[in-house]
């Protein structure tokens, strides 16, 4: 932590730390990725960014606390034989669920995440040809806090290019 990022005694933390681009005027700025990756039963661990503060506790002492800066949509899809190539959610309020983002370094009130309008409002899970059966499969998706209170879309699409789409216009905001 370079003494610059040391705000009241203590210090931020990211994590990922790919994560984090710089640290100006008391914001962070993170990158949120459009891709990730499907881990079975859980989600891309790269793409849940959580932000916390690190204090001296004592002599090379610390102690962390991080809080969740992101929210998780869970899907669960049956296709027997299909084999996914990829998973799109996409915002149907055209709100941004990757890309630039900046964050307040003093959080003490909770994290707010303001998104800037370099990224897109759509998200790839990339599932390199997983086989679907006859049972859920359950696929989470790593948004933004805030995302879908208008809705989203979803294309499933398989390794032989063909697509399936299924949307809400329900709010499930995360």
């Amino acid at each position: 932590v370079a003494e610059k990022d040391v705000i009241d005694d203590s210090a931020r933390a990211i994590f990922p730390s790919s994560a984090f681009s710089s640290f100006v005027d008391g914001n962070i700025t993170l990158s949120i990725p459009q891709h990730q990756t499907y881990i079975p039963g859980s989600f891309d661990h790269g793409a849940n960014i959580m932000v916390g503060e690190v204090t001296a506790t004592g002599t090379d002492s610390y102690s962390a606390s991080f809080k969740n800066m992101m929210g998780v949509l869970k899907l669960s899809i049956t296709s027997p034989g299909c084999y996914i190539s990829t998973i799109t959610v996409t915002d149907k309020a055209g709100k941004n669920l990757w890309g630039t983002a900046t964050i307040p370094a003093d959080f003490t009130d909770g994290v707010s995440v303001d998104m800037l309008s370099d990224g897109g409002s759509s998200i790839v899970i990339d599932c390199d040809g997983l086989e679907l059966t006859m049972e859920e499969t359950s696929f989470y998706v790593v948004v933004p806090v805030g995302a879908f209170a208008n809705g989203f879309d979803v294309e499933v699409s398989s390794v032989k290019g063909k697509t399936a789409s299924k949307g809400t216009t329900k709010n499930n905001e995360i």
